[in-house]
């Protein structure tokens, strides 16, 4: 989880060398439903394990001209998060300027969240960083492009082989039943 973070941080933060300016950022956005145009990326700073009112982190906190981002990265872990603490927290770094904030909860699969989070999935987000990716390969530094596709390919494949370690619980199933898994199906054909 914290090496996706740290990765997901360096991609968002439109000032490092990787020249794919806001691709992640607008990815993150359009993915969660809002519409929200970064003013100036030379404001834009991204912090990781960003510590929250109550002493937890926040996997990564945005900070905008004209927004507050956090989103919390679940990787491999349910979602037993503080989210009324994330939450406070990240409204609290929203106030003294009256910012709109965003939170979300970033996940492999569909989680039910509160305290004004929104769960977005990484296939979704994959799906939109790879559909708005063409507009930023004439600038983005090549070597960190490919960073990004084979981070992106990566992530695909660990959401693919937990699909696959389930459908070798139900392969596992068979092979161990095969006696009764025939005799079933006999009594299907003859019904």
């Amino acid at each position: 989880e914290n090496v996706w973070s740290n990765i997901l941080a360096f991609f968002c933060n439109p000032n490092n060398e990787h020249n794919l300016f806001d691709l992640i950022l607008n990815s993150v956005f359009e993915t969660a439903g809002n519409k929200v145009t970064i003013n100036n990326f030379k404001k834009i700073r991204v912090r990781t394990e960003y510590p929250t009112d109550l002493g937890n982190r926040i996997d990564i906190v945005v900070f905008a001209e004209n927004f507050i981002l956090g989103i919390e990265n679940k990787v491999d872990a349910g979602l037993y998060n503080d989210l009324q603490d994330y939450s406070n927290t990240i409204e609290g770094l929203a106030k003294p300027q009256s910012l709109p904030t965003y939170k979300i909860v970033l996940s492999k699969s569909r989680t039910s969240t509160t305290n004004g989070f929104t769960n977005i999935i990484y296939s979704d987000l994959i799906r939109n960083i790879k559909k708005n990716i063409g507009d930023f390969t004439a600038y983005s530094d090549t070597k960190y492009l490919i960073f990004l596709l084979d981070f992106l390919k990566n992530i695909e494949n660990n959401i693919n082989s937990q699909s696959m370690a389930d459908n070798l619980e139900v392969i596992n199933f068979f092979h161990n039943n095969i006696d009764k898994v025939n005799r079933l199906l006999e009594y299907d054909n003859t019904f």
